[in-house]
């Protein structure tokens, strides 16, 4: 009688355990890979700032979706886990938006200061050309009054 219990043992525990795992629901590929999206979403701080309701109602539809794969149903599951998919996707969109806007705007802020080198460059080059001009007109002028006497003298003449 004690050999009998000593061999009926084991053979409950791994009965048990086998009943207990074959209560559990494995893990879905789908839902696991929405969570791992989600987590790397979180990671991102401009995610965050950016698209948090989104964030939130990714997580709230990703409890319900694992609520309904744990209970077996279906319909509930696939349902859950498309809101998590789309509103995973809206804060991807909304946080891509965000980095192209600011990114928009450090390309403006370059291009207004790139006119304002140029229209710079421009005023420069046209201050040398207007004393260039004006060193020219000096010279001219010197020369003019170094040859007057020169012509007077050949007007007399």
């Amino acid at each position: 009688m004690v050999l009998m219990r000593f061999r009926t043992a084991p053979a409950i525990a791994v009965a048990s355990l086998l009943a207990a795992c074959a209560g559990q629901p494995q893990n879905n590929a789908a839902l696991d890979a929405a969570q791992q999206r989600l987590a790397q979403l979180e990671l991102d701080p401009s995610a965050r700032q950016y698209a948090s309701a989104a964030l939130s109602e990714a997580e709230q539809s990703l409890g319900a979706a694992h609520n309904a794969y744990s209970r077996g149903e279906t319909t509930a599951f696939n349902h859950d886990l498309f809101m998590a998919d789309r509103a995973l996707a809206t804060a991807e969109a909304q946080t891509q938006n965000e980095a192209a806007r600011q990114h928009l705007a450090q390309l403006s802020q370059n291009r207004d200061q790139i006119l304002l080198q140029a229209r710079n460059t421009q005023l420069q080059q046209q201050g040398g050309l207007s004393r260039a001009v004006l060193k020219f007109a000096r010279q001219a002028s010197r020369s003019e009054q170094a040859t007057r006497p020169w012509r007077a003298v050949q007007d007399r003449g």
